[in-house]
């Protein structure tokens, strides 16, 4: 891939190992920004945690945020500070979506945007980050572009039931993208019929297997 011509990297979160460090597949999304950066692009860690397990706490007793473990692997490869942005509230992937636009994107004045994930992960993330962009009113006509890094020598099993996973919130994806056309909408949505967001509501359990991969 040539070097980039964008205003941002948005790289969402994906879990981290009982150390507090991103998993393997994340650290290939934080390189690929690396290996395609400019020295120009805001690049934007996405994501707080998961509702599907209990947080990892740092030395201080604190929850460490998966966006701030990927700033600060970001940070140690050489990256500046002063360059990184993170999304602390964010805990899944239409989160991740969502966030991006509202607090990122819009306010930022982003245009050119550079979604970077995982290959398993690239069809939802493709559909929610068009979805959400696409919604009405709308400040920019932006152009968002995509790029996945491989699961090669990944836990097979893992990838698996990850992606299993992944197809069956896709198609929950399409239903409601079908449905829900403005942000108005969206967010009211957001806050009062998805489980992570509004009060009340019981999360599904993932499968064993699954739950390794966040």
């Amino acid at each position: 891939m040539k070097k980039s011509n964008y205003d941002c990297f948005f790289i969402p979160s994906g879990g981290l190992k009982k150390n507090g460090a991103p998993h393997e597949w994340v650290k290939r999304r934080l390189d690929k920004a690396i290996e395609i950066q400019t020295g120009r692009e805001f690049i934007i860690p996405l994501g707080s945690g998961t509702p599907h397990k209990s947080p990892i706490l740092g030395k201080d007793g604190l929850q460490i945020k998966e966006s701030v473990a990927s700033a600060d692997y970001l940070v140690r490869k050489g990256i500046s500070k002063k360059r990184i942005l993170a999304d602390k509230f964010s805990d899944d992937t239409i989160g991740n979506g969502y966030f991006s636009r509202l607090f990122f994107a819009d306010p930022f004045d982003f245009k050119k945007i550079l979604v970077i994930t995982s290959d398993h992960h690239i069809p939802r993330v493709r559909v929610i980050f068009e979805w959400v962009f696409s919604l009405t009113p709308r400040k920019n006509n932006y152009q968002l572009d995509f790029v996945s890094v491989s699961d090669a020598g990944i836990d097979p099993s893992l990838i698996r039931a990850r992606t299993e996973k992944e197809k069956k919130s896709l198609k929950n994806i399409l239903r409601l993208k079908k449905k829900i056309k403005t942000l108005d909408d969206f967010h009211r949505w957001l806050f009062t019929k998805h489980a992570v967001y509004s009060y009340g509501l019981k999360i599904k359990k993932v499968s064993l297997k699954t739950l390794k991969t966040y």
